[in-house]
């Protein structure tokens, strides 16, 4: 995933690696669509961060006590002949090197460690535009699955130099050993099909189980790929079954930059997924791409055997989606002016009835989320940058101490009542 880079874009003609540029889961109910959503007061949060310096931080996933966090890395130094160093699609050379890694963060002795170091990570010279490790997912034939993103045209002849084929995959990882295994390769099957028509551009940014399949999105191809979760003899492989392209967005364009076409045909961009645990079905989350317009951004939902199709609408670049415990959406947006994404990202809560509340404001450049049981949110912020971090969002409910001083001072107030009604 490249974000860093997308504001170039301002003032460049509308072209495909612009309005691709990202190449970047009781709700979900098939053609909800809430254009006018009401809105309530958000309940208060305690913030805390758990951990910074994070390079290019992106997912989050919650395996039992502790959090998994997806550090896309620095990328690395260019080598003289530029054999490690491709052209992303933003138009900047990204260069490979191992600086990417999985962290974990134990809510048990509050302490962040790296499990895993030194994986495969592409990005500029200064650090920005950071591609690599992508999403986790507990499961798999070694515990956990992850994939990692590319952001760029697979077919480029330096793709083959990069010094790791796990690039645009989707991966098998064992945490005690650090070993991965390529399981599916995703950007092969953007160069091969071309799902979308619009040339090959592959960034995998996101994984989700339902029904017995995987899904992961390819932010990059337009698509929501179908992997059959059971490895194939002999290689392990998880064999890619079908792909979902989705509809390019008629939007009206910003005054700035001047002369795009009314209406232009943007991206749609899909990046989270989630599911939901009391209807059992998938959600696809959509970021909407060049010119980046507010409000343009879906979110689609499919029983993981048909066809997504819309339920929610009216969001504004979304890089991530969770589900709570009762089943209400957990929407994070990147920021409400993607220009201008310095404290301008929010996570909104959408209930089983279409009611949307804004529990947070003021995120910058955020990119994964996660909802705890007890309705605490994580989220990785400043996340493109090697200034990420790791925050914890914890919602302040009233306990026993507040409420029990409250009734003892109602009691001595009704004494004092009591001896003055009676001197």
């Amino acid at each position: 995933m490249s974000l860093s880079s997308l504001p170039s874009c301002a003032s460049s003609s509308p072209s495909r690696a612009c309005r691709r540029i990202l190449g970047l889961g009781g709700l979900a109910a098939v053609g909800m669509c809430l254009l006018a959503p009401s809105v309530e007061s958000a309940p208060a949060y305690r913030q805390r961060v758990l951990a910074n310096g994070l390079l290019n931080p992106r997912g989050i996933t919650l395996d039992g006590n502790r959090l998994l966090v997806s550090e896309a890395g620095a990328g690395g130094l260019r080598k003289n002949d530029g054999s490690n160093c491709i052209t992303s699609g933003a138009g900047a050379e990204i260069c490979s090197g191992f600086t990417g890694a999985i962290g974990a963060w134990d809510r048990t002795t509050q302490t962040y460690t790296q499990l895993v170091k030194g994986l495969p990570s592409l990005a500029r010279a200064n650090g920005s535009e950071g591609t690599g490790i992508a999403d986790l997912l507990p499961g798999g034939p070694t515990g956990l699955l992850g994939v990692f993103g590319l952001g760029g045209n697979p077919g480029q002849p330096n793709v083959a130099t990069l010094g790791s084929n796990l690039f645009g995959q989707v991966v098998s990882i064992e945490l005690g050993t650090g070993t991965i295994q390529a399981r599916s390769n995703l950007a092969a099957y953007e160069l091969a099909n071309d799902p979308d028509g619009q040339g090959p551009s592959s960034n995998p940014y996101a994984l989700a189980a339902l029904a017995g399949r995987l899904f992961a999105t390819d932010a990059g191809g337009n698509t929501l790929l179908t992997l059959d979760s059971t490895p194939a003899p002999g290689d392990g492989s998880f064999a890619i079954l079908s792909n979902f392209v989705f509809p390019t967005l008629s939007v009206t364009p910003p005054p700035f930059p001047p002369g795009l076409p009314n209406p232009f045909p943007a991206n749609p961009v899909p990046t989270g997924l989630a599911v939901n645990p009391l209807t059992n079905r998938l959600l696809i989350a959509e970021l909407a791409g060049f010119p980046f317009v507010p409000g343009s951004a879906n979110i689609f939902s499919s029983n993981g055997l048909t066809s997504p199709s819309q339920a929610l609408s009216g969001f504004t670049s979304i890089t991530d989606i969770a589900t709570g415990p009762d089943g209400s959406l957990y929407v994070l947006e990147y920021a409400s002016d993607f220009f201008n994404p310095v404290a301008n990202g929010s996570i909104w809560r959408v209930d089983s009835g279409g009611t949307r509340e804004r529990l947070i404001d003021g995120l910058t450049q955020p990119t994964g989320l996660a909802v705890a049981d007890d309705g605490t949110l994580y989220v990785t912020n400043n996340a493109d940058s090697l200034q990420g971090e790791l925050r914890e969002y914890r919602p302040e409910v009233p306990g026993p101490l507040p409420l029990l001083g409250a009734a003892v001072a109602w009691g001595q107030a009704r004494r004092l009542r009591r001896r003055l009604s009676r001197s």
